[in-house]
């Protein structure tokens, strides 16, 4: 547990001495240099340097006396600096990409031919929520039936689509057992018209965005993904037809 809490003090933007003398302060709340180095395993030279650069920061006070001790202050307050400082670093660093976005990109439309690859199951999830929010009319999703009972967020989104009056239709294998909500209109697909046993998630949104996902035998989810281009309008028919064929 501790290893992790250093870790994410780290990441928040804290050295490894840094963390550590932090860390091994809060637990004695007040200490000498020599007590921090034992308890942080920090060398003790490390220690007073460290110590002035966390005094700087607000994390602690200095009391001058012989030998000199450190006490922390309240973590409430260590707390609020963080978030602070967070939300003031994630102001700026998105105005500036907000303000860049684009800039050095040609004046021509997107190629026609664009087909985008998305690694990984989280990765591939979130493009799906992403083209779901551009949803106005139609969606048809396919899902594998061993990754239905991990799609509670998309499952979710398909469900407030249908709320809204888009025209959802959710493709199962036979071999699913997962219910769905009322709201939404599921096809059971044959295990003789399955496409592929790789295939892992299939998307199409209002005719015109495709994403098709395939799983390795590992458990590696690769996706691909187009919108408005050649690609996906010759695959989003030819899906179209297969789905037509499953309804009838």
């Amino acid at each position: 547990m501790e290893e992790e809490a250093l870790a994410a003090l780290e990441r928040l933007g804290l050295t490894g001495y840094e963390a550590r003398v932090y860390v091994a302060l809060e637990k004695l709340q007040s200490a000498t240099a020599s007590e921090i180095a034992e308890v942080a395993d920090v060398p003790r030279s490390q220690v007073y340097q460290t110590a002035a650069t966390l005094e700087d920061r607000g994390f602690l006070e200095a009391h001058q006396a012989n030998p000199q001790r450190y006490r922390v202050v309240p973590v409430t307050e260590i707390q609020r600096q963080f978030e602070v400082q967070f939300r003031e670093d994630t102001r700026q660093a998105f105005e500036y990409v907000e303000s860049v976005q684009g800039s050095l990109a040609e004046a021509d439309e997107e190629s026609p031919a664009e087909i985008w690859t998305v690694r990984s199951q989280d990765n591939v999830t979130k493009r799906i929520l992403h083209l779901l929010d551009e949803a106005q009319e139609t969606v048809i999703y396919g899902v594998h039936h061993d990754y239905l009972p991990h799609e509670d967020e998309v499952v979710a989104r398909l469900e407030t689509l249908a709320r809204a009056g888009v025209d959802v239709t959710v493709l199962v294998s036979e071999a699913t057992t997962v219910s769905l909500p009322e709201s939404l209109s599921a096809v059971a697909v044959p295990k003789e018209k399955t496409i592929d046993g790789q295939t892992g998630r299939l998307l199409i949104v209002d005719g015109a965005a495709l994403l098709l996902s395939v799983v390795s035998t590992g458990g590696d989810e690769t996706a691909i993904w187009s919108a408005e281009t050649d690609f996906a309008h010759v695959l989003i028919r030819l899906v179209d037809g297969w789905v037509g064929d499953l309804q009838h």
